[in-house]
């Protein structure tokens, strides 16, 4: 990564900013896929082999802010206008050994995984043995932002009104490099606007007051397999309010905020596809991008410091998450959303000590409950399974050791710390009673 940074002030009431960015990541991965646990036999479905992923990544970023600042009309306003630039290059190269090959490659004992006397051995990479290409894509994106946003503050402060409009320009080209693909390459240029609104109220000395509303979009980069078009981007809009107080000199502080975001133009199946009758002449597309999901709760919030030593918080929150439309299964639509629980909550506390010869030490423990959630519903291949609500409990310990310029930090952290067992409540593999540690130098 290579970063350039330029702060200028033409007047005082003025100022300019601007960042380029460059920055590369290169990635390899070797794994094993694996089916479904099955609790009867003990072992996972289906066979497991070993697939190589390699992934570069190459970017530039740059963003340009000018801000003036002025007092007009009994209020002080802050003016910004900004331009935002990306231009971005994927490659992702994904590669497993051929069905014909896996008995020649890999044993018996590999392909059908058991946990209890598991088998790790994988052949070393190569082309000439990882020959089945399961993703070989280029992504190259180019955004383009231009962004113009205000803040008024009136009466010192204490009513303050935002505003924001943007607008983003995308264009976006996938080259899909396998063989068998029937769109090796697609391409599409959007343009979408979205906006931002909102208002801060302080009430009386301690109690601040806010409401907005604002949308935005997410570029796809989803391609129909049969058009080889691009979907168009997901998008979303919502409005938040709520409030925030802090009492008892700044000891305890209190939030609330209640919610509801839509999210709309989500990639969804054409339950069409295939049809016998609707899609005979092979002219159905493959995806459409009509699926709707709903969002509403609030949550609650708190942190409480009584002396610079100990530190508490809380939060929890309610959420009622819903399927407005989704063609491909339109029976889900009004149902809760699978894994999203209704109801969250955590709890923590920090001991940490600023002096003595314990100077440089914290404790820390919390405790997290995630309410029940509905798995999956039931279909033609499965059945519906409902998760019920669990709670865990985690511990942790820190130290900070100063050494001139340099600074150590050692951790350690045990979840999951009264071992629940989550793989028969919840089907969780791996969340048994665990260990981490860590060690970090700053210089």
């Amino acid at each position: 990564s290579l970063g350039f940074q330029l702060e200028n002030a033409p007047s005082p009431d003025l100022s300019l900013s601007s960042g380029t960015q460059l920055y590369r990541r290169d990635a390899e991965q070797d794994r094993f896929t694996s089916g479904q646990y099955v609790e009867d036999t003990g072992k996972f479905s289906g066979v497991r082999e070993p697939t190589h992923r390699e992934e570069s990544y190459t970017g530039l970023v740059h963003q340009t802010d000018l801000t003036r600042r002025l007092e007009a009309l009994g209020a002080s306003h802050k003016l910004r206008v900004g331009v935002e630039a990306t231009l971005a290059d994927s490659l992702d190269e994904n590669r497993g050994i051929r069905t014909e090959d896996r008995d020649e490659y890999l044993p018996l004992d590999v392909q059908l995984f058991d946990p209890e006397k598991p088998n790790y051995y994988r052949p070393a990479y190569s082309e000439d043995v990882y020959r089945r290409v399961i993703t070989d894509r280029e992504v190259r994106l180019g955004y383009t932002a231009l962004a113009a946003d205000t803040r008024s503050a009136f009466n010192h402060g204490r009513t303050v009104f935002t505003s924001g409009l943007r607008y983003d320009l995308s264009r976006i080209e996938v080259e899909d490099r396998r063989t068998s693909t029937t769109t090796p390459h697609s391409e599409k240029t959007s343009g979408t606007p979205t906006f931002h609104l909102g208002a801060n109220q302080r009430a009386g000395k301690r109690v601040l007051l806010f409401a907005n509303t604002s949308s935005a979009v997410e570029p796809s980069t989803r391609v129909d397999s049969r058009t080889g078009e691009i979907q168009e981007n997901e998008a979303t809009h919502g409005y938040e309010f709520g409030a925030r107080t802090v009492l008892f000199e700044r000891k305890l502080s209190l939030s609330a905020i209640a919610y509801r975001y839509i999210n709309t133009d989500i990639a969804r199946r054409n339950p069409l596809y295939n049809d016998p009758v609707a899609d005979a002449g092979q002219t159905q597309p493959q995806l459409v991008s009509s699926g709707e999901e709903e969002f509403r709760g609030y949550s609650v919030q708190s942190g409480w410091k009584p002396v610079p030593t100990w530190t508490f918080t809380a939060r929890a929150a309610w959420l009622e998450a819903i399927t407005v439309s989704s063609p491909d299964i339109p029976e889900e639509e009004g149902l809760p959303l699978t894994n999203v629980p209704e109801f969250t909550a955590g709890a923590g506390v920090r001991r940490s000590f600023l002096d003595g010869r314990l100077r440089g030490l914290s404790l820390n423990g919390s405790v997290t409950h995630v309410g029940e959630v509905v798995q999956n519903y039931a279909r033609a291949d499965r059945i519906r399974i409902d998760y019920p609500a669990y709670t865990v409990v985690g511990a942790g310990a820190g130290f900070t050791l100063p050494r001139g310029k340099i600074v150590h930090t050692f951790s350690a952290n045990i979840s999951n710390l009264l071992d629940e067992n989550l793989l028969a409540k919840i089907d969780r593999l791996n969340a048994e009673r665990s260990l981490s540690v860590g060690w970090r130098v700053a210089f």
